[in-house]
């Protein structure tokens, strides 16, 4: 089990949404989740 607050964890409700979104043929599932950040189909919407 991975604990949500560690650097690697993506909530499992996150994935199904960037697989959605992706399946989808959109260019990026844009999230301020660090964790869900770093799946593949996901980006990271910080603060310039």
């Amino acid at each position: 089990m991975t604990l949500p607050d560690s650097p690697l964890a993506a909530y499992f409700a996150d994935c199904p949404h960037i697989a959605l979104a992706t399946q989808a043929g959109e260019e990026a599932l844009w999230t301020f989740d660090k964790g869900a950040a770093k799946v593949n189909g996901a980006r990271l919407l910080a603060r310039a």
